[in-house]
């Protein structure tokens, strides 16, 4: 049984992961080419992405459940006053208390990529994407041949701490959820920590820990021997 439920929270773990890599760096990419270019309060904005990520979890956890409290949160009531009649559960829903906790960590933590992103961008030549305005390239055609191969060292560095991070968010997960509701949330940092500290079973919680170590590990040597293939440096 028990070792159904470490397989049940490893597979959770990966869904958790699938969701929360993607999002954080696809958003923190955009944040940063938008925070690149010039404009009113450049500045200030830069400052103000950095905010969420030196907030304290729990803090954010609270704030979070108070606004999609599914009874008298402001998210649902809003919701109801434009006619949604049954608005989600949100976080004490089964199929959504997950994707909510993966979105929740990736907004928290969202500042980091984005200011490593930014530092990247500010490395790439000016001159490549007066080249390429003159040669008739899109905006998009822009970011997709030049931009992109240019920060790649830098992507492919962030993909590495963003998938191992994704299995340490114990205090944003348990505070907002405590792995609920049932088991819906509880990935296998969750499962580890509750073996060892409620249940006592110190040696199954350190074969969990071993497996998830053998797992980032062959994951991580996957990515180095195919960084290769999109990696510019």
């Amino acid at each position: 049984l028990q070792s159904e439920e470490a397989v049940s929270s490893f597979g959770r773990s990966l869904e958790y992961t699938l969701i929360y890599v993607p999002t954080i760096i696809i958003a923190s990419f955009c944040l940063a080419v938008a925070l690149n270019r010039k404009f009113p309060l450049r500045g200030a904005s830069r400052t103000l992405i950095f905010l969420p990520y030196v907030a304290n979890v729990t803090a954010v956890a609270i704030v979070f459940n108070v606004l999609f409290n599914p009874f008298d949160g402001p998210v649902n009531t809003l919701l109801k006053l434009v006619g949604v009649q049954n608005p989600p559960m949100w976080f004490m829903d089964l199929g959504m208390a997950l994707p909510m906790t993966a979105f929740v960590a990736a907004w928290q933590n969202l500042a980091f990529q984005t200011i490593v992103f930014l530092a990247a961008l500010q490395e790439v030549p000016e001159e490549l994407y007066e080249a390429a305005r003159m040669e008739g390239a899109s905006r998009w055609q822009i970011i997709k041949r030049v931009t992109i191969p240019l920060v790649s060292p830098t992507s492919f560095f962030l993909l590495v701490t963003t998938l191992i991070g994704s299995t340490q968010n114990l205090s944003g997960i348990y505070t907002l959820t405590q792995g609920g509701p049932g088991d819906a949330s509880e990935v296998a940092i969750i499962s580890i920590y509750r073996s060892a500290f409620h249940y006592n079973q110190f040696s199954y919680a350190s074969a969990q820990s071993i497996l998830l170590f053998i797992v980032l590990l062959a994951i991580t040597i996957l990515q180095w021997k195919g960084q290769k293939k999109w990696v510019h440096y």
